[in-house]
């Protein structure tokens, strides 16, 4: 493990190198030093309102599973788990943490990763749709300049996240899962996979809850990507809102590879390479994917304070911890076996 992690921090330092040499520090910290407040105050204001997003999406699928967790508390697990994936090399990392800080409300692992697992896969779902309406949207109106290969690409990974999301929920997905996590060579993990499959799959059922969430998931990517429009408006970059709409489902994609420490590197050199291809020159694309990160970094660092006061859950929601468990244990009581 250290020494992926070693591997991933030299890839990152070399990447983020790259890409300065690319576009030229100097010429992109002139870019930097000239930006415009408003613009970049709208846009940090709408990023933060991204994050309260994200914790709302864990709101409302806890309370679907029977959990009434304040949402300012889901906000604060959140913040924490984002300032510790900083330091997670490995993909899929930051939910693992999300788990383990949702656990502490839930008092149950099992409904913790449902909720986490339902709302990665809806994320990706409507990314994923999201992306291909745009990109088809660019292409039409020749806004932005979107090759026919791109549209082509992004509508395959499109239908081939719908396929990959909706599957696991119809009931030959539930047989074939089943059968897969029964034929683990360590059955004790087969064992902890199926009921977390379980819990998921519980979730077909409360469809109002799925909606709600794939509603703040798309209106989460529209302030994302408008957020990233404010900070290249600061810069006066001068590119279409529609870009980022595009923009915005890569880079989330890009960050996910097991590449980098945090998708460092690899997200900067993604985004400068786009703008660059759609016209913007170098430098001024680099200084906007270091303004993008650094946002992102002093954003997750109240995370950071929150966690050395706190950890990942604050001593005066001991309490509350405890009722979550109570009525998870009531809950699943009652409703027995999920139904095959």
């Amino acid at each position: 493990m250290r020494y992926w992690t070693v591997i991933r921090t030299v890839v990152s330092a070399a990447l983020l190198g790259l890409v300065l040499a690319w576009g030229g520090t100097s010429h992109a910290v002139h870019a930097l030093l000239n930006v415009q407040p408003m613009p970049l105050v709208l846009g940090i204001v709408g990023l933060t309102v991204c994050r309260l997003l994200r914790a709302a999406r864990w709101f409302v699928l806890a309370r679907a599973s029977g959990l009434a967790i304040p949402l300012l508390q889901l906000f604060r697990v959140w913040m924490v788990t984002d300032f510790l994936g900083m330091f997670v090399p490995l993909s899929g990392g930051v939910d693992v943490l999300n788990v383990v800080g949702l656990s502490r409300y839930t008092g149950n692992n099992v409904t913790a990763a449902s909720v986490v697992l339902i709302d990665r896969m809806l994320g990706a779902l409507v990314l994923a749709l999201a992306a291909s309406v745009a990109t088809m949207a660019a292409g039409a109106s020749a806004a932005v300049p979107v090759p026919s290969s791109w549209i082509a690409a992004v509508v395959l990974c499109a239908l081939g996240t719908c396929a990959a999301v909706t599957f696991p929920f119809h009931p030959t997905g539930h047989r074939v899962a089943t059968a897969l996590t029964a034929r683990l060579h360590w059955q004790r993990l087969g064992m902890r996979l199926q009921r977390v499959y379980d819990a998921s799959y519980e979730f077909r059922n409360r469809g109002r809850a799925l909606w709600q969430v794939a509603g703040i998931v798309l209106i989460n990517q529209g302030i994302g990507a408008a957020s990233i429009y404010g900070l290249s408006e600061a810069l006066n970059l001068g590119v279409p809102f529609v870009f980022y709409l595009i923009a915005i489902p890569v880079l989330n994609i890009v960050e996910m590879l097991p590449l980098s420490v945090g998708g460092v590197g690899v997200a900067e050199g993604a985004l400068t390479s786009m703008l660059v291809g759609v016209g913007v020159a170098v430098e001024r694309s680099v200084a906007l994917a270091l303004l993008y990160r650094v946002v992102w970094i002093a954003m997750a660092l109240p995370g950071g304070i929150l966690y050395a006061t706190g950890g990942l859950l604050a001593h005066r929601d001991a309490k509350h911890r405890s009722l979550a468990s109570d009525v998870l244990g009531d809950r699943l009581g009652q409703s027995g076996r999920v139904k095959r």
